[in-house]
């Protein structure tokens, strides 16, 4: 059997890991910004500051990921700690590696954003957040004759969104139109992401937490998306059910695989 021939640089990878300090402290602000690096490909020496908490405190790690959707739990347990390299876990999700490293560095980003306010705001923090921030280049989605201030609209809408995950019942329940709410959801995440302050900061990465990959029509998920759930029919070839195995068969390799009968005959 040949043996795989690995490159140098996934030794590095590795090693890099490995030779993270103890000392090093994860700095809350930075990884709400996005500046933690998790590819080796995109910088010179190898610097996780995530890798401290789920290293130094797995406990406060592992209660705080419940948070999070079973996709991004997922992802982070597969590479923080079963330690899967970013090119396989792309294989496993069905992508390339550059999606799956900006993946995990929002769902850091999100796993920070939980931890910063304790759990998902209340309508209330919410508000505090947005009456402080620059919404002048986020839609206003108030209809006519609206009391509220549009910081105070947005966050009641983003509230009855975390209940629902529906942008239509948003919509009906708050007399404004559904399409309107949707671009003015997408618009705060991204002004709030360009912002200084950490508050809005945790803020933008929980609205991509509640609208990535969602329904713009109304609830669950985007038809995109769902074409790429399903079950998944594996069929196993016939060879595998005989005893007598020809060598010359078109599907002999199938024989060697994991789901081999072990009591297969070559002939």
């Amino acid at each position: 059997m040949e043996m795989t021939n690995y490159d140098s640089h996934q030794f590095d990878y590795w090693n890099s890991v490995v030779a993270i300090q103890s000392s090093m402290k994860a700095d809350l602000d930075d990884m709400l910004q996005g500046n933690i690096n998790i590819s080796i490909e995109t910088m010179g020496v190898f610097k996780d500051e995530f890798v401290d908490i789920v290293q130094n405190n797995p406990a406060f790690f592992l209660k705080n990921l419940r948070y999070l959707r079973p996709s991004d739990q997922e992802l982070l347990i597969s590479y923080y700690i079963v330690m899967k390299a970013q090119q396989h876990l792309a294989i496993i999700n069905k992508s390339t590696q550059t999606i799956c490293s900006y993946r995990l560095r929002m769902a850091c980003r999100i796993f920070t954003a939980f931890v910063y306010f304790k759990g998902f705001p209340s309508e209330e923090q919410i508000r505090g957040v947005l009456a402080k921030a620059n919404l002048s280049d986020v839609e206003d989605p108030r209809p006519l004759n609206c009391a509220a201030s549009q910081a105070e609209f947005i966050a009641r809408a983003i509230t009855l969104y975390n209940m629902s995950h529906d942008f239509q019942q948003v919509a009906n329940r708050m007399g404004a139109h559904r399409p309107s709410i949707r671009r003015s959801f997408s618009q705060l995440r991204k002004k709030l992401e360009e912002s200084e302050v950490t508050a809005e900061q945790a803020l933008s990465a929980l609205v991509f937490h509640l609208i990535d990959k969602a329904n713009a029509w109304g609830g669950g998920l985007a038809a995109r998306e769902l074409k790429k759930q399903g079950t998944i029919m594996l069929k196993d070839p016939p060879v595998l059910g005989k005893f007598r195995v020809k060598a010359g068969d078109p599907y002999f390799e199938a024989v060697s695989s994991p789901k081999a009968d072990f009591g297969v005959v070559l002939s």
